[in-house]
């Protein structure tokens, strides 16, 4: 299983280019595999068509669940990923091993060599990324993850790599938030008794009618919003509507049950209205002889 992320710039492009070498695992998709002259083409080639100014790269990370892959087959995943991607960019790899999972580092010139034409992607591109990855990875005989449209309720769908593995093995703050949420719910008519059951299980919530979000903060002061565990879970029932649905429900029901024992009530005294009232009869009639 491979994830896909974009990163933020920030450091130079010749820095980035020498961080993503630094295990020495490398490779260039229409550039040199060594570093430097890596960067001395992808330079030339903004000179060329005189695009020097502005963005100078896109930077992507391709990470691997642990234990999955080796370092080599994870560049060759990463090296295929980039030919099928970034046609007519120059893009340096480097493969990482530092962490628990193996990474690949995807250096891209913000300039096409073809045409000089400076690099556009929005959301949709990284959405074809990712199904590019997850189709290598499955010649590969890796795992995926399942991004179909129809989600099964309840599946985790984070796809950071390192909080998807926490979270999986429940380790992590926002499978604990999503929890105490729905312990929360249980027997909470409104959301002032939402809060309190919130707070008593050790967390704050920010929850204000001017405000879209409803946030929640541990002890520990991990912050999480109502849409992003519904997101991370596929859970409808722990964002902010499904909880205020939950909320109604809850208080639907107590008002059925509250109306339910006034009507036993009332039956009660009616029958014991009706036993007395034939004891009379009796009395009466035994009078009467």
């Amino acid at each position: 299983m491979a994830v896909v992320k974009v990163c933020k710039g920030g450091k130079s492009l010749g820095k980035l280019i020498d961080y993503a070498a630094k295990d020495k695992l490398t490779s260039g998709k229409d550039c040199s595999d060594n570093p430097k002259k890596s960067l001395e083409e992808m330079q030339t080639t903004k000179e060329i068509w005189e695009q020097e100014k502005g963005r100078q790269y896109k930077h992507y990370v391709q990470s691997f669940a642990p234990k999955e892959t080796t370092p080599e087959e994870a560049h060759k995943i990463g090296r295929e990923w980039a030919e099928k991607n970034f046609k007519g960019y120059e893009v340096f790899i480097g493969t990482h091993n530092d962490k628990e999972h193996i990474h690949n580092h995807f250096i891209v010139n913000s300039v096409n060599f073809e045409n000089g034409k400076k690099i556009h992607l929005d959301k949709e591109d990284l959405e074809k990324f990712k199904a590019v990855s997850d189709e290598i990875c499955k010649e590969h005989g890796l795992s995926v993850i399942d991004r179909n449209q129809s989600k099964v309720k309840g599946e985790v769908r984070e796809y950071n790599m390192k909080k998807y593995q926490a979270i999986v093995q429940g380790k992590s703050y926002i499978t604990d938030t999503a929890l105490a949420v729905q312990k929360s719910l249980e027997n909470a008519k409104n959301k002032e008794e939402f809060m309190k059951n919130m707070n008593d299980n050790g967390y704050k919530v920010d929850w204000q009618d001017h405000k879209k979000h409803i946030t929640f903060e541990d002890k520990d002061g991990h912050k999480v919003r109502a849409a992003n565990l519904e997101k991370t879970f596929n859970e409808s029932g722990i964002g902010k509507d499904g909880i205020i649905q939950q909320l109604e429900h809850n208080r639907k029901i107590e008002i059925e049950q509250e109306h339910k024992n006034e009507i036993t009530f009332i039956d009660k005294d009616e029958k014991e209205i009706d036993f007395i009232t034939e004891n009379e009869k009796v009395r009466l009639r035994e009078r009467t002889r």
